[in-house]
Protein backbone atom coordinates (compact mmCIF):
# COMPACT_ATOMS: atom_id res chain seq x y z
CA UNK A 1 0.00 0.00 0.00
CA UNK A 2 2.84 2.38 0.94
CA UNK A 3 4.21 1.51 -2.74
CA UNK A 4 1.24 2.57 -4.45
CA UNK A 5 0.10 5.96 -1.93
CA UNK A 6 4.01 7.01 -3.65
CA UNK A 7 2.59 6.56 -7.11
CA UNK A 8 -0.63 8.31 -6.70
CA UNK A 9 1.39 11.18 -5.21
CA UNK A 10 -1.23 12.04 -2.55
CA UNK A 11 -2.10 16.08 -2.12
CA UNK A 12 -1.51 17.74 1.71
CA UNK A 13 -3.41 15.80 4.04
CA UNK A 14 -4.52 13.14 1.61
CA UNK A 15 -5.45 9.56 3.19
CA UNK A 16 -5.36 6.14 2.38
CA UNK A 17 -6.27 3.23 4.54
CA UNK A 18 -4.97 -0.16 4.80
CA UNK A 19 -7.59 -3.53 5.54
CA UNK A 20 -6.06 -7.02 6.45
CA UNK A 21 -9.06 -9.61 6.88
CA UNK A 22 -7.77 -12.50 8.49
CA UNK A 23 -9.16 -15.79 9.86
CA UNK A 24 -8.26 -14.37 13.00
CA UNK A 25 -8.36 -10.92 13.12
CA UNK A 26 -9.21 -7.61 11.25
CA UNK A 27 -6.50 -4.89 10.65
CA UNK A 28 -6.56 -1.57 9.71
CA UNK A 29 -4.29 1.48 9.52
CA UNK A 30 -4.41 5.03 8.04
CA UNK A 31 -1.86 7.14 6.67
CA UNK A 32 -1.41 10.41 5.36
CA UNK A 33 1.66 12.01 3.39
CA UNK A 34 2.64 15.44 3.79
CA UNK A 35 5.96 16.84 2.99
CA UNK A 36 7.32 13.95 1.11
CA UNK A 37 7.09 12.06 4.61
CA UNK A 38 4.41 8.97 5.20
CA UNK A 39 2.85 8.91 8.78
CA UNK A 40 0.19 6.61 10.36
CA UNK A 41 -2.47 8.46 11.81
CA UNK A 42 -4.63 5.31 13.29
CA UNK A 43 -4.35 1.79 13.79
CA UNK A 44 -6.89 -0.60 14.47
CA UNK A 45 -7.24 -4.88 15.38
CA UNK A 46 -10.05 -6.82 16.49
CA UNK A 47 -10.41 -10.52 17.12
CA UNK A 48 -12.43 -12.03 14.57
CA UNK A 49 -12.94 -15.81 16.10
CA UNK A 50 -16.46 -15.17 18.07
CA UNK A 51 -19.49 -15.95 16.37
CA UNK A 52 -20.55 -12.67 17.21
CA UNK A 53 -17.54 -11.04 15.31
CA UNK A 54 -18.71 -10.40 11.88
CA UNK A 55 -16.31 -8.71 9.83
CA UNK A 56 -19.36 -6.13 8.28
CA UNK A 57 -19.76 -4.76 12.24
CA UNK A 58 -16.10 -5.06 13.21
CA UNK A 59 -15.13 -3.02 9.92
CA UNK A 60 -17.89 -0.52 10.29
CA UNK A 61 -16.17 0.24 13.68
CA UNK A 62 -13.27 1.46 11.88
CA UNK A 63 -15.32 5.28 11.09
CA UNK A 64 -17.95 5.03 13.75
CA UNK A 65 -16.06 4.69 16.74
CA UNK A 66 -12.41 4.93 15.83
CA UNK A 67 -12.44 7.98 13.44
CA UNK A 68 -11.48 6.31 9.96
CA UNK A 69 -11.82 8.91 7.32
CA UNK A 70 -14.60 7.35 4.97
CA UNK A 71 -13.75 8.91 2.32
CA UNK A 72 -10.22 8.03 2.20
CA UNK A 73 -8.98 5.44 -0.84
CA UNK A 74 -8.56 1.94 0.57
CA UNK A 75 -6.42 -1.30 0.04
CA UNK A 76 -6.97 -4.64 0.52
CA UNK A 77 -4.53 -7.47 1.37
CA UNK A 78 -5.45 -10.84 -0.26
CA UNK A 79 -5.33 -13.64 2.26
CA UNK A 80 -2.40 -16.22 2.01
CA UNK A 81 -4.18 -19.22 1.20
CA UNK A 82 -5.65 -17.09 -2.03
CA UNK A 83 -2.38 -16.26 -3.66
CA UNK A 84 -0.25 -18.50 -5.33
CA UNK A 85 3.24 -17.73 -7.08
CA UNK A 86 4.78 -19.55 -10.32
CA UNK A 87 7.75 -18.66 -12.26
CA UNK A 88 6.53 -18.99 -15.70
CA UNK A 89 9.24 -19.01 -18.91
CA UNK A 90 8.39 -17.39 -22.02
CA UNK A 91 10.22 -16.86 -25.28
CA UNK A 92 11.45 -13.33 -25.26
CA UNK A 93 12.12 -13.31 -28.88
CA UNK A 94 8.09 -13.95 -29.72
CA UNK A 95 6.37 -13.00 -26.62
CA UNK A 96 5.24 -9.41 -24.99
CA UNK A 97 6.06 -9.24 -21.28
CA UNK A 98 2.65 -11.35 -19.37
CA UNK A 99 0.07 -8.61 -18.45
CA UNK A 100 -2.48 -9.34 -16.02
CA UNK A 101 -4.41 -9.34 -19.22
CA UNK A 102 -3.02 -11.96 -20.75
CA UNK A 103 -3.99 -15.41 -19.27
CA UNK A 104 -3.20 -17.55 -22.12
CA UNK A 105 -1.37 -21.01 -20.81
CA UNK A 106 -1.00 -20.36 -17.30
CA UNK A 107 -3.80 -22.84 -16.36
CA UNK A 108 -1.60 -24.95 -16.66
CA UNK A 109 0.69 -23.41 -13.81
CA UNK A 110 -1.91 -22.55 -11.44
CA UNK A 111 -4.63 -24.79 -9.07
CA UNK A 112 -7.18 -22.16 -10.54
CA UNK A 113 -9.93 -22.61 -13.40
CA UNK A 114 -9.27 -20.59 -16.48
CA UNK A 115 -12.02 -18.53 -16.69
CA UNK A 116 -11.21 -17.39 -12.09
CA UNK A 117 -7.62 -16.42 -12.81
CA UNK A 118 -6.83 -13.28 -11.94
CA UNK A 119 -2.47 -12.84 -12.57
CA UNK A 120 -0.20 -10.44 -12.27
CA UNK A 121 3.26 -10.13 -13.48
CA UNK A 122 5.72 -9.38 -10.47
CA UNK A 123 9.37 -9.47 -11.52
CA UNK A 124 11.36 -10.66 -14.68
CA UNK A 125 14.57 -12.09 -15.36
CA UNK A 126 16.85 -12.92 -18.40
CA UNK A 127 17.81 -16.59 -18.68
CA UNK A 128 19.02 -16.37 -22.25
CA UNK A 129 18.86 -13.88 -25.68
CA UNK A 130 15.88 -15.69 -26.52
CA UNK A 131 14.13 -16.62 -23.21
CA UNK A 132 13.16 -14.71 -19.82
CA UNK A 133 11.63 -16.43 -16.68
CA UNK A 134 9.06 -14.27 -15.02
CA UNK A 135 7.13 -14.67 -11.60
CA UNK A 136 3.81 -14.40 -11.99
CA UNK A 137 0.94 -14.33 -8.72
CA UNK A 138 -2.45 -15.53 -9.39
CA UNK A 139 -5.68 -15.34 -7.46
CA UNK A 140 -9.51 -16.73 -8.02
CA UNK A 141 -12.07 -14.00 -8.99
CA UNK A 142 -14.10 -15.73 -6.51
CA UNK A 143 -11.58 -15.27 -3.58
CA UNK A 144 -11.51 -11.53 -5.04
CA UNK A 145 -15.07 -10.75 -4.99
CA UNK A 146 -15.60 -12.25 -1.10
CA UNK A 147 -13.27 -9.53 -0.33
CA UNK A 148 -15.17 -6.98 -2.23
CA UNK A 149 -18.27 -8.00 -0.98
CA UNK A 150 -17.23 -7.97 2.59
CA UNK A 151 -16.74 -4.00 2.02
CA UNK A 152 -19.77 -3.00 -0.18
CA UNK A 153 -22.35 -3.14 2.70
CA UNK A 154 -19.77 -0.40 3.99
CA UNK A 155 -19.97 1.40 0.79
CA UNK A 156 -16.19 0.72 0.41
CA UNK A 157 -14.46 0.09 -2.75
CA UNK A 158 -10.68 -0.66 -2.82
CA UNK A 159 -8.64 1.11 -4.88
CA UNK A 160 -5.96 -1.94 -4.81
CA UNK A 161 -5.61 -5.29 -3.68
CA UNK A 162 -2.35 -6.72 -2.44
CA UNK A 163 -1.22 -10.00 -1.48
CA UNK A 164 0.01 -9.66 2.48
CA UNK A 165 4.08 -10.91 1.22
CA UNK A 166 3.92 -7.74 -1.20
CA UNK A 167 2.14 -5.06 1.06
CA UNK A 168 5.20 -6.07 3.84
CA UNK A 169 7.92 -5.93 0.74
CA UNK A 170 6.22 -2.00 0.40
CA UNK A 171 6.68 -1.30 3.64
CA UNK A 172 10.08 -2.21 3.94
CA UNK A 173 10.78 -0.61 1.20
CA UNK A 174 9.29 3.34 2.76
CA UNK A 175 10.93 2.53 5.84
CA UNK A 176 14.70 1.37 4.20
CA UNK A 177 15.03 2.34 0.80
CA UNK A 178 18.43 1.23 0.92
CA UNK A 179 17.04 -2.17 0.67
CA UNK A 180 16.57 -1.42 -3.02
CA UNK A 181 20.25 -2.45 -3.60
CA UNK A 182 21.17 -6.17 -2.77
CA UNK A 183 19.81 -8.84 -2.00
CA UNK A 184 17.55 -9.12 1.21
CA UNK A 185 15.34 -11.84 2.49
CA UNK A 186 11.60 -10.78 4.32
CA UNK A 187 10.01 -13.08 6.61
CA UNK A 188 5.87 -12.71 7.24
CA UNK A 189 4.59 -14.90 9.62
CA UNK A 190 1.27 -15.29 11.46
CA UNK A 191 -1.29 -17.62 13.02
CA UNK A 192 -1.18 -20.07 10.60
CA UNK A 193 1.53 -19.66 8.34
CA UNK A 194 4.92 -18.22 7.22
CA UNK A 195 5.83 -16.75 3.42
CA UNK A 196 9.43 -15.36 2.47
CA UNK A 197 10.45 -13.31 0.27
CA UNK A 198 13.85 -12.78 -1.60
CA UNK A 199 15.12 -9.50 -3.81
CA UNK A 200 17.67 -8.52 -4.88
CA UNK A 201 18.43 -5.08 -6.61
CA UNK A 202 14.44 -3.29 -6.74
CA UNK A 203 13.38 -1.21 -9.49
Amino acid sequence: MLSWIHRRRLRKNRRAIGIDITPYCIRALQITEQAGQLTIEKVFSAPTQRHSDAPSSVLQQLTEHCGFDRHAEVAIAMPHNAVFYREVETDSSTSEPLQHTDMSGLDNNFPIPMDQIVAQRCNEQALSDDASSQLVAATDRDSVQERLDRLSDLQIAPSLVESEIFAVRAAALANDPSMRLGRYVIVYVDQCHLSLLVMEDCK
